[in-house]
């Protein structure tokens, strides 16, 4: 039981990567708090994992709404008094050329992919650093190494979340906390399978991988299996630079 005891907050956790990141924590013993705006999805993620004989409980959270996140946070640190591990997953994508883009639409995916992660790691660091103990992991993505056409919004986003990672990682060094990030390619999720860019991926040689090898990461960054590892950015891909 890698995390037995150990509180995770899991932004995202109603489906796709966030709901295997879930089940992979709550498998190795973690609390898990399950953190999204679609309270159906939670539940049944909920069901799941007691159904496996793991504990998790609920968090509704619209990320788009700031004092949401800070009320969130608040009653997680109330509830059970501390944060073990922050898993910043939630994202959502919106492809567009960059030139037909609506400001409030890019704005929108900044919003989501890289403030409401950088306004949770402000919230939960003062405590694990208080604590000299905690992991955080966030889910940027392959295409903020590249980029990617008709994704500009969200792969800027990601390479934010991803630079974002190592310098407040390096600021916080040596004091019990570690920081990492994990940039998967093309995913096996609803989302990817929504994508108008999933064919032209597909026929580029783009090797789909599933949740649960994300997932399988971030429990490797999240546990002590990855002790003394902070400020790096992790991919998960096939082997093509996709």
């Amino acid at each position: 039981m890698l995390l037995e005891n150990k509180i995770a907050l899991i932004t995202g956790a109603g489906q796709g990567i966030g709901k295997a990141i879930a089940f992979a924590l709550a498998g190795e013993g973690a609390f898990t708090v399950l953190l999204d705006r679609n309270k159906d999805a939670l539940e049944r993620v909920r069901s799941e994992i007691e159904g496996m004989g793991g504990k998790a409980a609920l968090s509704l959270c619209d990320l788009r709404e700031e004092t949401q996140i800070y009320s969130a946070v608040e009653k997680v640190l109330k509830e059970y008094g501390r944060i073990d591990i922050l898993i910043n997953n939630a994202a959502i994508s919106v492809e567009m050329p960059f030139l037909k883009m609506p400001q409030e639409v890019f704005d929108e995916q900044f919003s989501v992919d890289f403030r409401a992660p950088m306004l949770l790691l402000r919230l939960v660091l003062p405590s694990m650093m208080e604590n000299k103990s905690g992991t955080v992991v966030n889910i940027s993505a392959a295409a903020g190494e590249r980029g990617g056409a008709g994704a500009c919004a969200y792969a800027s986003a990601k390479a934010a979340l991803t630079n974002l990672t190592k310098s407040v990682g390096e600021e916080v060094k040596g004091g019990g906390v570690r920081i990492n990030c994990v940039c998967p390619g093309p995913v096996d999720t609803e989302m990817f399978q929504k994508s108008s860019i999933r064919e032209y991926e597909m026929k580029h040689g783009g090797d789909i991988t599933s949740p649960e090898a994300v997932a399988n990461t971030v429990l490797y960054l999240a546990s002590d299996m990855s002790r003394g590892m902070s400020c790096q950015a992790v991919t998960v891909r096939g082997a093509n630079r996709w």
